[in-house]
């Protein structure tokens, strides 16, 4: 488990007082944590602190609200695996750092706030206080000309998370990006460690804004619901939703990924690209089993582009 001892057991207390509206004693508490009153104690002051309605009486403990402002470690189960930092430089570099310690293991980090959090292309990505800055760290096994369809895959369960839970209009724009009403609420990042043509190991990278105040341009989800959002839920259901559709017969599929080109934003557009290799101008009409965009051209029947190679998309008057 990445998590250190004092927060699993922290974690095991909330969910002690969570599943029982009755006061749990310090003495009893204790034994089922298998500590001390004293210690009991400690763990219930460090609660607090974080903004855990802990109520203290007669009959001992009982826990008010379990809706707390920030995100914590201890508000996820034990065996989710999920550890969240306060003020780090990325939760990718975080996610490197603990595979070194814990090689075998899936887990998941977040953060409340990135110092030098990345995207795509080490383009420096900002990452306030009330965002989602998450790194999932996986084994898939999967063939590594596949890598980039995880990055999509990424995206788009996310997508169909906003569209399900909230009614949003969630669309994926190629390679990474997960808009809303055009703007850009989320973005996904890829990292993976190879042996030979096989997948051993790879971090995929969330930075969503949630209840952060976003960059010019861009839009958070508090901005679209006019209230904050439970950041917990949110995290749990991509995490469980991702996971899940990753060990699904849809995923990676043969040919096209229609479940990608089912809420990929620019299908059909005009668009000109700047790539490593030159600019190029074409349609997109989809992308191929391996998450290269295929573009139609003057040229030929298309171009494939990988998504390592372009550089920046811009609207075309190009028609074909």
């Amino acid at each position: 488990m990445v998590n250190e001892e004092a927060s699993i057991l922290r974690s095991t207390l909330v969910r002690l007082l969570r599943d029982s509206p009755s006061p749990h004693s310090g003495e009893e508490l204790g034994v089922r944590l298998g500590i001390s009153r004293v210690a009991v104690h400690k763990h219930i002051k460090r609660l607090k602190e974080h903004g855990y309605q802990v109520e203290s009486g007669p009959s001992g403990y009982r826990l008010n609200r379990l809706d707390t402002p920030s995100l914590s470690t201890w508000d996820f189960e034990p065996d989710e695996n999920i550890r969240v930092s306060e003020i780090i430089d990325s939760t990718m570099n975080e996610a490197h750092r603990l595979a070194r310690r814990h090689p075998d293991e899936d887990f998941t980090v977040a953060a409340i706030s990135q110092t030098s959090g990345r995207g795509r292309g080490n383009r420096h990505w900002e990452s306030p206080e009330g965002g989602l800055w998450v790194t999932r760290w996986i084994h898939p096994g999967g063939s590594s000309l596949r890598i980039q369809l995880y990055v999509m895959a990424a995206a788009y369960v996310l997508a169909e998370l906003l569209r399900n839970r909230w009614n949003l209009d969630a669309m994926v724009k190629w390679p990474n990006d997960v808009l809303v009403n055009n703007r850009k609420i989320a973005g996904m990042l890829g990292e993976a460690e190879v042996a030979g043509d096989r997948i051993k190991s790879l971090a995929l990278g969330l930075g969503m804004n949630v209840n952060n105040q976003s960059a010019p341009g861009r839009i958070s989800l508090k901005d679209l619901l006019g209230h904050p959002v439970d950041r917990k839920p949110l995290l749990r259901n991509w995490i469980s939703n991702l996971d899940e559709f990753l060990v699904s017969s849809a995923f990676p599929g043969d040919g096209e990924p229609l479940w990608f080109t089912s809420v990929m934003s620019d299908i059909g557009a005009s668009v000109g690209m700047e790539t490593t290799h030159g600019p190029i101008v074409g349609i997109i009409a989809g992308v191929d089993e391996f998450g290269r965009i295929r573009l139609e051209t003057k040229n030929g029947p298309g171009r494939l582009i990988e998504a390592g190679d372009m550089i920046k998309q811009t609207r075309s008057s190009y028609a074909g």
